[in-house]
């Protein structure tokens, strides 16, 4: 049995304060769980936040989101892509359900030209694979805009071993081939035993 479920996260010190509102779905087989490692690597963003305004932050296997919607509340210049697999959409649909909580207008699969446009791209992307629809196109959409990635998010990318080799190669194409030297690839993870 699936159950919705919204949370709340508020991030503050003494010069700001930002929440991050997320939609669950407690159903682990689906990426509409909040894992603790994507909150620890939201309270690393928050606390170094500096690093990531002004920037365009590529989240893999975003799911609900968490770190990827705190980059796109932290400043109004910065450009943010929410991606997770594409042969699952009920994650994307959730992951559009909470931006529009977060009161946050995103392209949705950018179904036409008018959605480059926006700052919030919500799209499909199966790691290791190297077409024309998914990666390709996402990285000629991002230059289109005159820009370029400066970080890539990853929290508990690192949770099935027969997946690793594909999301290293996706990051290491997106490094190698589309990133200038100063891109960092960041992620946190749970330990498992």
């Amino acid at each position: 049995m699936n159950i919705d479920n919204t949370r709340s996260f508020r991030f503050e010190d003494e010069d700001e304060a930002k929440t991050v509102i997320i939609k669950e779905i407690l159903d682990p087989s689906y990426g509409c769980y909040l894992w603790p490692s994507s909150s620890a690597l939201a309270e690393y963003i928050w606390r170094e936040k500096d690093l990531f305004r002004d920037k365009t932050i590529l989240e893999l296997g975003a799911g609900t989101s968490l770190p990827g919607f705190l980059c796109a509340l932290l400043s109004p210049n910065n450009h943010v892509i929410l991606t997770d697999r594409s042969d699952v959409p009920q994650i994307l649909e959730n992951i559009k359900r909470a931006a529009e909580l977060n009161g946050i207008e995103a392209a949705y699969e950018n179904n036409n030209d008018d959605d480059i446009e926006k700052r919030v791209w919500i799209r499909g992307l199966k790691w290791g694979e190297f077409d024309e629809r998914g990666l390709f196109r996402l990285l000629d959409d991002v230059e289109k805009l005159g820009r370029h990635v400066d970080w890539i998010l990853g929290s508990d990318t690192f949770y099935d071993p027969k997946d690793f080799e594909d999301l290293i190669s996706t990051v290491a194409y997106i490094l190698t081939y589309h990133a200038p030297p100063h891109t960092k690839f960041i992620t946190s993870y749970q330990e498992r035993r």
